[in-house]
């Protein structure tokens, strides 16, 4: 919940500075009818929006009902801390009525301070001195965080403007994103948290998990294939094995199932000579 003293000071004043200024404004444009009433003070707040440009006008008219929505939450909350708090009205109501308004001398004024008895005191000598403390280190966090800003922010635009390059983007496409990117940084710092930013990361992150599904699915089917292809080479192994063995089984013992019988020729009978006819019979 945002406290009383979250909210500055300075915004009340200027708040109710400029309702008189409203009202005035209010007046004279009394005789226009209430969509030219609109039109002029919406014109007048966003001088280069393309009023002709529907899509551009909505843009424009639901950052003011955000920026309206935030200051209505932050007023409402401000006005129930103020709720039964006394001193801190009358401290505003004071506040709205003098230029060189300081809070110390109007606790000195009005509700009597006395510093110099105050700082006697141990007990409260060191409350003040926490808080300083307190102011010391808050001081010097957000010097850190200037210097990382100084140190990184160079870094990031030049990031962006060589991913802008390699998009094709212009360089006023480019700086009008940027520019989004701010806005939605202080948004942020204000508690605006935009739904068109929200679906937006909701989109890249389902798209991201579609990717990585889709990843899976074709590596496991690419090991699906795989295992395929070796069983297939095992199983046509068998077979053919299978087969020769079925050749080598089906022929008589004695004679190779895959080899066919060499023919050769009868051997001649050698003949028989006689020792009375054949004269060169030894």
């Amino acid at each position: 919940m945002i406290r009383y003293f979250d909210i500055p000071i300075y915004r009340y004043i200027e708040y109710l500075k400029s309702d008189t200024e409203n009202r005035k404004k209010t007046q004279i444009i009394k005789q226009m009818t209430k969509k030219e009433t609109f039109e002029k003070r919406f014109a007048e707040r966003y001088a280069d929006a393309d009023l002709s440009n529907e899509e551009a006008y909505y843009e424009h008219a639901n950052q003011l009902m955000d920026d309206y929505e935030n200051y209505e939450q932050a007023t409402k909350n401000l006005l129930d801390a103020l709720d039964g708090n006394d001193v801190l009205v009358q401290m505003l109501t004071d506040a709205c009525t003098q230029e060189d308004f300081d809070p110390v001398v109007w606790m000195v004024e009005k509700r009597g301070l006395d510093l110099e008895e105050a700082m006697k005191n141990p007990d409260y000598a060191a409350v003040i001195a926490k808080a300083h403390s307190r102011y010391i280190e808050s001081q010097a966090e957000e010097r850190a965080l200037d210097e990382e800003l100084r140190r990184n922010l160079p870094a990031s635009l030049e990031a962006i403007g060589q991913c802008a390059k390699e998009m094709g983007l212009t360089d006023e496409n480019k700086n009008a994103c940027v520019a989004q990117m701010w806005q939605l940084g202080e948004d942020m710092v204000k508690g605006i948290l935009p739904v068109t930013v929200f679906q937006l990361l909701i989109k890249g992150q389902q798209y991201d998990l579609r990717m990585a599904e889709q990843a899976q699915q074709k590596a496991a089917h690419k090991q699906e294939l795989a295992e395929a292809y070796e069983k297939g080479k095992r199983e046509g192994l068998n077979i053919r094995i299978d087969e020769h063995l079925r050749q080598v089984h089906s022929v008589p013992v004695g004679i190779e199932a895959t080899q066919t019988p060499v023919s050769t020729a009868p051997k001649a009978k050698r003949k028989q000579k006689n020792p009375f006819v054949d004269a060169d019979w030894k």
